[in-house]
């Protein structure tokens, strides 16, 4: 049985998504969060929500932790299922056990797309991404991902 991770993108995010994620490579990167301002972290806003993440220097997973991606069916809608190598899985594992209860920020291009708190140490492979997104929003970021 395969685990996932299950982020919502509100439709505020998705319905720019097109006229912000342009085709080609796409910049995929996990790191990892605050909620509280400190030395060492960058003030950025969560997208899906407008609240405010400290996020760290550290990119803790990237595009070359990635496998594959690809546009999956989630409710009757797109979403990106991004399936890790044996290193991003591990180092997914890694991060998660050592930020119990603490954002995992996930940027797309520079952009915290979500900061899902971190709720137990994440042993699975996969990772979903839902939304409203588009068939062309949600295959244009995940080609995105692996082009690069």
């Amino acid at each position: 049985m395969r685990a996932t991770i299950h982020i919502l993108v509100l439709s505020i995010v998705v319905g720019c998504a097109s006229s912000r994620v342009e085709p080609g490579p796409v910049t995929l990167e996990f790191r990892l969060a605050e909620m509280f301002p400190g030395n060492g972290l960058t003030e950025m806003t969560v997208e899906e929500s407008g609240r405010k993440v400290y996020v760290r220097d550290e990119i803790v997973l990237s595009n070359e932790d990635v496998a594959s991606a690809s546009v999956r069916q989630r409710q009757g809608r797109p979403a990106i299922e991004i399936v890790f190598n044996e290193t991003g899985k591990e180092k997914l594992a890694e991060a998660t056990a050592l930020n119990l209860n603490m954002p995992l920020a996930i940027l797309v291009n520079g952009r915290v797309l979500s900061a899902a708190i971190v709720r137990e140490t994440y042993v699975g492979g996969s990772l979903t991404i839902t939304g409203n997104f588009t068939q062309e929003e949600a295959t244009r970021i995940a080609e995105g991902i692996v082009r690069r």
